[in-house]
């Protein structure tokens, strides 16, 4: 019977039963969960899962060479995030992360259509929850921006499938083709999750707005989950590698321009997330592999990268780095697990990075694509400049602040910190860990001697440029950047102030022609209504020209309604019902 119940539902109920627990019981299952989750998912022994649901078989649990190197890393991502987590007393904090995470393994084990939906959305709302966990404004605000955007994206998904669904008859997985047209529709409900161009500026705006554990979350699942849906049903589409191109460089610009570090983190997100969507695009073997790999390393690394600079923030109170300096002397642990996320990231030899994605930038060269090898390298450069050089310069080296006081770091943040870099580290010099899981047996060899001199090289020119780059280097400011956003929010503003236009000129119009006219002369009829039809008649006569004392006239008006209870001769009453039961008889035998 248990192994009937998807590795998900361990998430689902374990945020439920989390409530009920003390902090200390709930310390410990929060670390249990992950694993558990992880060893039912080799214990169930069927490949896949099905219910009936309103006349439909629904697949709730499918495994297969895709979707299993995003469970191991969605769970290990999970059991170092609890970890980073452990010393925070809102529960929520712990629960919504647990929610959220079940929903994106839901998201890759679902295996129809109408399941993925329901965990898809499901994801947003989590997530949503998670932007909110801040309870300050600015994290309201960008939560609910958030939540649109991927109900957005959600109509379009939901949309697609339906027509998918008129089709077919079925919500089957299929490889989508560019000859439907409700592949366009899916195709973008992907693209949002997935922070493409120019459906990317809700990332940047809301994961730097949420807590500090809960950064580390939000990166790993909402983009890599679509990632994961991009590599299932559209590979080969050559938009996307032309797309992923340019995420990836425009991430990188937009880095060099914040000096809010999660803010500069989060464009990188959709920088790595463009080298992934470039392999889908691609559609190789090898590239999808890339994909496949990259995806899994930038959890690791970015989750590495997040929680140095939470416990940066968390030690000083600080988020932007022109309020920041000379932290080397103080915080050289949080160095040196940063600087192995940032080389990591970068592409460094020996470490995580290194060996995933070179791995597009090979498939990009052999395919001969010119425009994606050189801006994928071109963003590789890029970053190591603005993740590896000048974040750590501004807030490690530069002169120290004095309104700075530091404050102790947990324990738990450094053992997920240490835990993450051992990662880095050990697959760095240990690949085949990684490449034995990826879909396609494609030989792969990262270290050789023109590959690690290309690196090098590219590393030594950024170094250089980024000595260039410090004399134009402003920190004394901070400034704020108009993104792709400011499209949709300048028209969204223009909609909402025609439709306020709009609305105010229709409540005028019933105001003036209702509720001054209609509704006033409607109460004066109903009043006495016999003579007002004997008023009004007789006024039609006197326009028309027929003799009537005006005087006459003006003395009834002013005078009505008169009597109210009109009291009428009993014989006139029965013509009258007499009159009204004939006519409703007529209509009753003619209708």
């Amino acid at each position: 019977m248990i192994s009937l119940i998807p590795p998900y539902l361990i998430f689902f109920l374990s945020a439920f039963l989390l409530i009920i627990l003390t902090k200390r019981v709930g310390q410990f299952f929060l670390i249990l969960v992950p694993i558990l989750s992880f060893l039912h998912f080799f214990y169930i022994d069927c490949h896949s899962l099905n219910i009936h649901f309103l006349g439909e078989k629904l697949n709730i649990l499918y495994k297969d060479e895709f979707n299993l190197p995003f469970f191991y890393v969605f769970t290990i991502i999970a059991l170092i995030g609890n970890i980073y987590n452990l010393h925070c007393d809102n529960k929520k904090e712990k629960i919504f992360p647990l929610l959220y995470a079940g929903s994106s393994l839901g998201v890759i084990l679902s295996g129809d259509f109408l399941s993925l939906f329901f965990f898809w959305e499901l994801m947003a709302v989590f997530s949503t929850f998670i932007i909110w966990l801040s309870s300050n404004e600015e994290s309201k605000k960008a939560g609910l921006r958030y939540l649109m955007i991927h109900l957005l994206g959600g109509f379009f998904l939901l949309t697609g499938i339906i027509l998918l669904y008129e089709e077919t008859g079925s919500f089957t997985f299929k490889t989508l083709s560019s000859d439907n047209y409700y592949s366009y529709l899916i195709l973008i409900g992907f693209m949002i999750n997935a922070a493409v161009i120019p459906f990317s500026a809700w990332l940047p705006d809301s994961y730097p707005q949420t807590t500090l554990g809960g950064s580390v979350f939000l990166s790993a699942y909402t983009t890599k989950s679509a990632v994961y849906v991009l590599l299932r049903f559209f590979p080969g589409w050559d938009i996307l590698a032309v797309l992923g191109s340019i995420m990836a460089v425009y991430g990188v610009v937009y880095a060099f321009m914040v000096l809010d570090m999660r803010r500069l983190l989060s464009y990188h997100i959709i920088s790595q997330v463009g080298f992934m969507v470039v392999g889908v695009g691609l559609g190789t073997n090898l590239s999808i592999n890339g994909a496949i790999s990259h995806a899994l390393t930038n959890i690791i690394n970015k989750g590495l990268l997040l929680m140095s600079v939470g416990a940066i923030v968390f030690a000083t109170g600080k988020e932007r780095l022109n309020e920041l300096g000379g932290l080397i002397s103080s915080m050289r642990n949080v160095f040196v697990f940063y600087m192995i996320g940032a080389l990591s990231i970068s592409g460094f030899p020996l470490l995580l990075g290194f060996v995933s994605k070179s791995i597009t930038i090979t498939a990009s060269q052999e395919e001969h694509n010119t425009f994606c090898w050189f801006m994928l390298n071109l963003a590789s450069t890029g970053t190591f400049i603005s993740v590896a050089l000048k974040l750590p310069y501004l807030a490690f080296f530069t002169k120290a602040k004095d309104n700075i006081k530091l404050s102790s770091i947990p324990t738990n943040m450094k053992v997920a910190m240490v835990l993450a870099s051992l990662i880095c580290v050990l697959v760095g010099i240990y690949p085949k860990v990684l490449y034995r899981i990826l879909p396609y047996k494609v030989f792969y060899e990262p270290y050789t001697m023109e590959h690690i001199i290309f690196v090098l090289q590219l590393f030594v020119g950024a170094f250089i440029a980024f000595i260039l780059y410090l004399e134009r280097l402003d920190v004394k400011n901070y400034y704020i950047y108009l993104d792709t956003d400011w499209f949709y929010r300048k028209t969204t503003n223009i909609l909402l102030r025609s439709f306020y236009f709009l609305n105010d000129g229709y409540n005028r119009l019933v105001n003036e022609v209702f509720y001054k006219k209609l509704l006033f002369w409607g109460i004066w009829f109903s009043k006495n209504p016999l003579l007002a039809i004997k008023i009004i008649f007789d006024v039609m006569l006197y326009l028309l020209g027929f003799k009537k004392e005006e005087k006459e006239l003006k003395n009834i008006i002013e005078k009505y309604p008169l009597d109210l209870v009109r009291h009428w001769p009993i014989g006139t009453t029965i013509l009258y019902v007499t009159f009204f039961l004939l006519f409703y008889l007529l209509l009753y035998y003619l209708v």
